[in-house]
């Protein structure tokens, strides 16, 4: 997976407080989490969040979260990868989050971290979180940063002017993305006491040391997407693979089936688009004529020749259709001992992400095309063109 930044304003002493996903180089999912981590700890989950805990450990009042006392950042992992899509199911899914943390200068007491597993907001009563604590030493470099024991229990402190990185395992999320987008959002709050005075011996006793201790945010992470999973794949058909050459005719006619029948993908793919530009390579040619789409199963697909780039769309593209491409090409009269190839370009939208590899996606938040997949060679034919033998009449 890939990561990209998200920011949000929270205006306290601590400044910006940001829950999203940091800037990566690593482009291909399956790539491990860059960045390392100075601790690990597992996320307990099908909890009470952070308001229903503050109420049943004694606290009188809402939590209401202006201290703002640290800076709270974070990235979601997916399967171990650090971008993928997390499928619009309604289920609750696993997921690990790397939080990082950054301190002012006083010194905080028994941090707890708590995720909304069904999308709900952590500091509203009901519901359920997935909540962690963290360890009593870790990332201290020097000692007097990070994680400490400063009231003997089990709940870690954090020291002032400190910065680390923790990993959460193991924490639960339900796919919904922000509004108007594809994004995911994660519901997080951060509680901590300011004193020495608290209890806390498991994920059970963490709370706000008063109704302002703590932080919490519902902002979208990057580039996690909330997609239908789909897997749009193309088969070359013909012979030989997909291309057929006419000597007589001097054509090449290209036939390739573009099918979204995956069974481990069994989701739409509207909008899938594809692409091939004959106006490159060797021999020249030309599309002769105009290009064809037949779809089957449901699917409803455009196309168009532009100038010797054809190109279009499969506007409805249910699982389990598919569609015929077919484009005839005008080749020299004579074209040479030369092999003919050509290889179709698909891209689904932001909406689909199929299996990567084969398809890279755009991670350019600046590119139109932020969140597509692309499959640069989805549908490689090839043909071999001969030399042409004159006839010579004899006297």
């Amino acid at each position: 997976m890939l990561k990209a930044t998200v920011n949000k304003d929270a205006r306290g002493r601590a400044g910006n407080m940001f829950f999203g996903l940091a800037a990566a180089a690593t482009l291909l999912a399956g790539a491990q989490m860059a960045q390392a981590q100075d601790t690990t700890e597992p996320a307990t989950t099908d909890h009470a969040c952070a308001e229903d805990q503050y109420k049943a450990l004694g606290g009188s009042s809402t939590l209401n979260c202006v201290a703002n006392d640290l800076v709270v950042t974070a990235s979601a992992m997916i399967n171990n990868n650090t971008v993928g899509s997390c499928p619009n199911d309604g289920l609750e899914h696993e997921v690990d989050i790397l939080v990082g943390l950054q301190s002012g200068s006083p010194e905080r007491y028994d941090i707890g971290y708590f995720v909304g597993q069904a999308g709900n907001d952590p500091l509203a009563a009901g519901g359920q979180c997935s909540v962690a604590i963290f360890p009593t030493s870790g990332g201290n470099t020097p000692p007097t940063n990070g994680w400490f024991d400063g009231d003997a229990n089990a709940c870690g402190d954090y020291h002032s002017n400190s910065t680390t990185t923790n990993l959460v395992t193991g924490a639960k999320v339900t796919c919904i993305s922000q509004p108007g987008t594809n994004h995911l959002i994660v519901p997080y709050a951060i509680v901590y006491a300011n004193n020495t005075n608290g209890t806390c011996t498991s994920v059970d006793d963490v709370t706000a040391g008063t109704s302002s201790k703590c932080q919490a945010a519902t902002v979208p992470v990057g580039n996690v997407f909330v997609t239908n999973s789909a897997n749009p794949q193309c088969d070359a058909t013909g012979a030989p693979n997909g291309a057929v050459y006419d000597p007589i005719a001097n054509t090449i006619t290209l036939t390739v089936t573009v099918t979204n029948s995956d069974p481990l993908f069994p989701q739409a793919a509207d909008g899938t688009t594809f692409t091939d530009d004959f106006t490159v390579g060797s021999p020249p040619v030309t599309v002769s004529g105009s290009p064809t789409c037949t779809p089957s199963g449901g699917a409803v697909c455009q196309i168009a020749n532009n100038a010797g780039v054809v190109s279009g769309t499969i506007t409805s593209f249910p699982w389990g259709s598919s569609v015929v491409l077919s484009v005839t090409l005008d080749v020299p009269a004579n074209p040479g001992n030369v092999p003919f190839s050509s290889g179709l370009s698909l891209t689904t939208p932001n909406s689909v992400l199929p299996a990567i590899p084969p398809y890279v996606i755009n991670t350019d938040s600046t590119s139109p095309g932020y969140g597509t997949s692309t499959n640069a060679t989805a549908c490689l034919s090839a043909v071999q063109l001969p030399v042409k033998l004159q006839s010579f009449e004899v006297h």
